[in-house]
């Protein structure tokens, strides 16, 4: 892979991010993370092939950053996850599942949407054993209150 077209992609990527949270109203502070953080989710989906465990790595990183980011800034995890997600939703997929279908291809339609959905189930699974690993964690320190 080329770093210069890597770094290009993670600029565009950054911002795409950092205006669809603005397009969410997500709080001016949790912005410029969750920008980053998408732009460094698509880093880590590209240096690793894009194919399915890749999804499940980068989404995972992702929500250890944004539950992180949380505990930090003393805001909900999904501002993070959720915005910075995005870059990584198979969009092209779900469009060639579509086409395919529309175009009477059933067998490719089937073969790139059960692809397809298997990338965001591996997405989903890593946001939601990320946050209750999350709560676990906090759950069994010493000296909390919960």
């Amino acid at each position: 892979m080329n770093w210069a077209s890597l770094f290009v992609e993670f600029i565009y990527c950054t911002v795409a991010t950092g205006f669809l949270a603005l397009i969410f109203r997500a709080p001016y502070k949790t912005i410029p993370v969750s920008a980053v953080a998408g732009g460094f989710g698509w880093v880590v989906l590209s240096l690793l092939g894009g194919k399915l465990p890749a999804y499940l790595i980068a989404t995972s990183v992702l929500a250890i950053f944004g539950e992180v980011s949380a505990r930090l800034m003393k805001k909900p995890a999904t501002l993070f996850t959720h915005v910075a997600v995005i870059p990584l939703v198979p969009g092209m997929g779900l469009y060639r599942t579509m086409l395919y279908l529309i175009d009477g291809h059933t067998q490719e339609g089937l073969a790139v949407g059960v692809e397809t959905l298997l990338e965001i189930g591996m997405m989903a699974m890593a946001i939601g054993f990320t946050s209750i690993a999350f709560r676990r964690a906090v759950r069994k320190r010493p000296g909390n209150a919960r």
